[in-house]
């Protein structure tokens, strides 16, 4: 699936609407554990921590010459740019969340703009844009999070009439683990609304501490979902709060699939476009092989191409640009391997670089 696509003749705007935290991220390139020691953090995790101890990360960082740069983030911020690049038509995607009155904030609405994502931002005027600093040590990476603003999206902020006319259009709803952790309410709201209007919820699991700290708001929402994606350390834990017992990854797929939905899935769906998969699960293992479960629990294993390790720069958004491919491809109708498939490829694409970017022709 190689070269821009382009969905005019299919799609209307406001394809999928998406649900997260905006964030800029912070990019540093880092040796060692010296730092990741010095601030209690672990290699290929991700942490949020408060306004202080997030400030002292950056003057360390600051001070001690660390390369920096910075761009959007945050899970479905990346995941949606990356899907407008790809699709190259204006207003494809919709984002709602919160951002502060700052600069930050107005730098994430004009890059969302740069590339026809519609920001649909409230502003919160008490709070800072969530920030994010990736601190990069080879094809690992640790993730220190400040939400900010992004913490106090309401059901006022969402509820508007302008709002409420764009989810009347939307084929698919895009929800990141994180948002839901402080903005359960307007989650379920979100829900709500799809099933009133046959739209497909995707749910991605985000962070596998997620199920630690809101176990129940996790299980709601993968319940409530039409697929559910996340790497194989967050269904474990998925599986864990379920009470299932420990297996192989394999049968962890399968089992969490059928305790999520139980049988008769497909009549289950509710959205038009999954009557295709029936309810859908899907784990990322990173260079190994995706596995899959939909419909009546059938599982599928697709092996990774591989990539040499001297080619990758930065895998922080490698999960959100598998996610951009995967429901690109799903919107086109294609089948669940050749989704799993794109979602590689774009995801490939993206560890290449330093940020979640697509290079010119590179597609």
């Amino acid at each position: 699936m190689n070269g821009v696509v382009n969905l005019s003749e299919m799609l209307k705007s406001h394809a999928i609407a998406g649900f997260g935290n905006p964030l800029l991220d912070i990019y540093a390139t880092v040796e060692g554990n010296k730092i990741l020691d010095k601030y209690n953090l672990k290699s290929d995790d991700q942490k949020e921590v408060d306004k202080d101890e997030f400030i002292n990360l950056l003057t360390t960082l600051q001070s001690e010459n660390y390369s920096m740069t910075q761009s959007p983030g945050g899970c479905t911020q990346n995941t949606l740019r990356l899907v407008q690049m790809l699709v190259n038509q204006p207003l494809f995607c919709v984002m709602f969340g919160g951002v502060g009155d700052d600069a930050e904030g107005k730098f994430l609405e004009s890059e969302g703009k740069k590339c026809g994502l519609d920001t649909r931002y409230a502003k919160q005027c008490a709070y800072p844009t969530g920030r994010v600093v990736s601190l990069i040590n080879g094809e690992n990476r640790s993730l220190v999070a400040h939400l900010g603003a992004a913490e106090i999206y309401t059901t006022e902020d969402f509820l508007t009439d302008d709002n409420m006319k764009i989810m009347e259009k939307v084929s698919m709803v895009y929800i990141e683990g994180f948002f839901i952790t402080h903005n359960f309410d307007v989650s379920m709201e979100v829900v709500k609304l799809c099933e009133n209007f046959g739209v497909l919820v995707v749910f991605n699991l985000s962070g596998s501490y997620l199920t630690e700290i809101c176990p129940q708001k996790v299980i709601a929402m993968a319940t409530a979902s039409d697929i559910v994606i996340g790497n194989v350390a967050e269904f474990k834990a998925l599986a864990n709060i379920l009470g299932l017992e420990e297996s192989s990854v394999e049968d962890t797929a399968v089992k969490v699939h059928s305790s999520l939905w139980g049988t008769n899935l497909t009549v289950k769906c509710k959205a038009n476009h999954l009557e295709r998969f029936g309810k859908t699960v899907v784990m990322t293992r990173g260079k190994h092989s995706v596995l899959c479960v939909c419909g009546d629990g059938g599982l599928i294993k697709f092996e990774v191409p591989h990539l040499d390790a001297k080619l990758i720069k930065d895998t922080t958004g490698a999960g959100d640009a598998f996610v951009a491919g995967f429901l690109l491809g799903f919107l086109q109708n294609k089948s669940v391997t050749e989704c799993i498939a794109y979602g590689c490829e774009i995801a490939q694409q993206i560890i290449q670089n330093i940020g979640v970017v697509l290079k010119k022709n590179v597609l």
